[in-house]
């Protein structure tokens, strides 16, 4: 018996959960949770699609990172809506939380002749997870639109120039690590049956710091609009 213990320890809470996700996404009306994929250009705007320059106090000596402009790349979500309770207003609006598991962007930068090797390198890569509110409002028929607000949390990847500050200065590109756990993002999305269109506006700002908490001024803007399109289930 002693050895049946652990597996009899973790039936009961399993079944619990299985429990409470079966009550939290039960059908209301035609306003239902399920998973989805969404795929569509990421378009950087304001600072982030020009040449940010930060100083990095930390380097011995002093160096000028150069982060080039990034250009129109792409994004993949994958995620779960959950909903809570029953709908209301006539079984047209039910709230719930929105939960994107798998959350990548790539955003290409300009390149130039002073970059060698591999172009990719240069990409802001990005990976990460999203989680907010959600409101859904199912007007007729299967239209139904989901109003979001979710913090992604991600880390990220580039390569910037730096430019020492000593005397005969040259560009030396390094990899740089970053990281944000409070990016925001905001998001309307128009679904019929299983299609989905969606329009998001992710704005804040990734610190290339290599994860080291201490490094706290090297904030990058890296404010996007993407166009997403795909399919929920």
């Amino acid at each position: 018996m002693k050895k049946n213990q652990p597996f009899h320890s973790l039936l009961l809470p399993a079944m619990i959960f299985l429990f409470i996700c079966c009550v939290i996404t039960a059908q209301s009306g035609n306003i239902h949770g399920g998973f989805y994929f969404k795929l569509g250009p990421s378009i950087p705007i304001g600072n982030y699609k020009t040449t940010q320059q930060l100083v990095d106090q930390y380097s011995s000596p002093k160096e000028i990172l150069t982060y080039k402009p990034a250009k129109t790349g792409a994004a993949l979500d994958l995620g779960y809506l959950i909903y809570f309770g029953p709908a209301f207003a006539g079984k047209h609006i039910r709230a719930g939380i929105d939960i994107s598991f798998i959350s990548l962007t790539f955003n290409p930068v300009s390149h130039d002749s002073t970059m060698t090797g591999n172009k990719f390198q240069y990409w802001y890569l990005y990976g990460g997870q999203k989680i907010g509110p959600l409101i859904t409002i199912n007007p007729v028929d299967k239209l139904e639109l989901d109003l979001s607000y979710k913090l992604n949390a991600f880390i990220a990847f580039n390569t910037p120039a730096s430019l020492s500050l000593e005397a005969n200065p040259k560009n030396d590109y390094h990899n740089k690590w970053g990281d944000n756990l409070f990016q925001n993002e905001v998001s309307l999305s128009i679904r019929y049956s299983v299609v989905v269109v969606s329009v998001q506006y992710n704005f804040g700002k990734v610190m290339f710091n290599d994860l080291d908490s201490s490094h706290k001024n090297e904030n990058l803007e890296n404010n996007t609009v993407r166009i997403m399109f795909g399919l929920k289930f």
